[in-house]
């Protein structure tokens, strides 16, 4: 995808939590008192999951900006097509101050690929569901990033995303629990320095 993720809420009243996404890229965060996570398809194996060693598991929707868009604009068109949610579907309840970036551990450096990518820089989006019976859909397009989502505890994220974009993830998460939780962030979890 490209420079960034992005994120959904859900509607005010909701008992549930939110979840964010991330390159030079959007984030998305879906928010109930729950994130909401997906699990990517492996190119060449469209039923079956993968282990995240293997490129296999949970992380937020995420998408990168095309040539003339917004980061905004690349939100909505990449929440389409991965998640199948309209920009009608959900509200922009805020973004990260800044870009936030990783680097690729040297393994994960595809060298054949044109233009090299040796990490991300990416814009989260915090989004929150006008609607809590939407329905996902991963059919938007020809080559389905995800056949999988479900909703998770607020910092659940962290453990869940591969290794190397856990950073990423605890510093845009602790950001917009700001905006996801105004009377104050859920407790972090018993296994969080490890």
């Amino acid at each position: 995808m490209g420079a960034g993720d992005y994120g959904l809420a859900r509607p005010e009243g909701s008992d549930e939590h939110l979840m964010v996404a991330p390159r030079h890229r959007h984030a998305q965060v879906l928010a109930r008192l729950q994130g909401l996570e997906c699990r990517r398809r492996r190119c060449g194996d469209p039923g079956r999951l993968g282990r995240r060693a293997r490129g296999g598991g949970w992380q937020f929707p995420q998408g990168g900006v095309q040539s003339g868009e917004t980061p905004e604009e690349s939100l909505f068109r990449e929440l389409h097509e991965e998640v199948g949610l309209k920009s009608q579907d959900v509200e922009l309840v805020g973004a990260t101050r800044d870009w936030l970036r990783y680097r690729l551990p040297p393994r994960y450096v595809r060298r054949e690929q044109l233009p090299l990518c040796i990490g991300q820089k990416q814009r989260w989006f915090l989004l929150r569901l006008r609607d809590n019976d939407v329905k996902f859909a991963f059919t938007a397009t020809s080559e389905p990033e995800f056949d999988q989502c479900r909703w998770a505890n607020w910092w659940e994220p962290v453990r869940e995303v591969i290794f190397f974009k856990r950073p990423v993830y605890a510093q845009m998460l602790t950001e917009l629990a700001a905006l996801a939780f105004p009377q104050g962030a859920p407790p972090l979890p018993a296994w969080w320095d490890e």
